[in-house]
């Protein structure tokens, strides 16, 4: 019996065709049964498993550098590089849009040089008083970030779960912000957790007692896992190819992300969202379609949000 499979998701294409390939790789003594330590899946966080309008580790970004500011903190009016301090400003009043040379920099101004403990202690205090501003649906307006999880998506986690499913969380993010929150929201352990990083650095030596030592966050060897940095990160971090994968529509930032999985020898599963709810969630779309374009010719499984869910977010009391 399937019925009580996937709840919040319709009887559509989409949810029978992850049904039958959870079932296929499942089935022992079948011809595409994948063994256990081998199901590795893989799933980016905005607009996968929460929404992505406004970005909300780009809310905590302009967050944190307006209170940094305000407390004279890091102030970036009195970097000597004046094109880096003006990239930030551009950046804070929204004329700039994030890139890599932008992310690198955002990452020294607000999590480099500070302890780990610090800045868990930054997002938690962000996250406490973040609501969402409406942007793109005023329906929106005033939820919390745990209000904005997507009910389809938390149930999909919990069903690769019961079928012995590794899951992994790899996006743009970096990895100690969604460290804070991920355990709580998805289940996923940090050690499970592939963001954005650089290597933290370990302080301790004489005089130091082992209870005392502490993580420093640095950017040295930044890696951004976005794009094609996503592939990377994951086989540098489980040095497998995942056989599930999931991701979105929005700047072809999962399209090496979904390939990577299909590259997989073993049988294998594409899943890519397609935002195009204009009434319960933000509707939009890219330029020329890249990702909508390789999931077609790759043969990856195309949700639509309006079509293919019943609800879009976790809190029982909102679609």
């Amino acid at each position: 019996m399937t019925k009580n499979i996937l709840p919040s998701w319709r009887a559509s294409e989409s949810r029978k065709n992850i049904i039958d390939f959870v079932t296929k790789v499942t089935k022992e003594n079948g011809k595409d049964y994948v063994e256990p330590k081998l199901r590795i899946a893989t799933f980016d966080n905005d607009g996968t498993l929460w929404c992505e309008k406004p970005t909300i580790q780009i809310e905590f970004l302009k967050y944190q550098l307006f209170k940094n500011i305000h407390n004279n903190t890091k102030n970036i009016h009195t970097n000597t590089d004046k094109k880096i301090s003006q990239l930030v400003n551009d950046f804070l009043h929204g004329e700039v849009k994030m890139n890599t040379t932008l992310k690198k920099i955002l990452f020294e101004q607000i999590e480099g040089n500070i302890s780990l403990s610090e800045f868990k202690e930054n997002v938690e205090g962000f996250l406490a008083q973040w609501k969402h501003d409406g942007t793109g649906n005023e329906k929106l307006t005033g939820r919390t970030y745990k209000e904005l999880t997507y009910e389809p998506m938390s149930e999909l986690l919990d069903y690769l779960r019961a079928n012995d499913f590794k899951i992994f969380l790899c996006s743009g993010g970096s990895n100690d912000f969604m460290r804070v929150f991920a355990e709580e929201l998805y289940e996923i352990p940090h050690e499970n957790v592939i963001g954005s990083f650089a290597v933290n650095r370990y302080v301790f030596g004489a005089g130091i007692e082992p209870e005392d030592t502490f993580f420093y966050k640095q950017i040295a060897n930044f890696h951004n896992t976005s794009h094609g940095g996503k592939p990377e990160a994951i086989n540098a971090h489980t040095g497998r190819i995942p056989i599930f994968s999931a991701g979105n529509v929005l700047n072809g930032g999962d399209i090496a992300h979904l390939t990577f999985c299909k590259s997989n020898p073993l049988q294998s599963f594409q899943l890519l969202i397609n935002h195009d709810d204009a009434e319960r969630e933000v509707a939009y779309a890219e330029k020329n379609d890249p990702s909508i374009k390789a999931g077609k010719a790759q043969g990856w499984s195309i949700v639509s949000m309006k079509n293919d869910w019943k609800k879009v977010f976790r809190n029982p009391e909102v679609v």
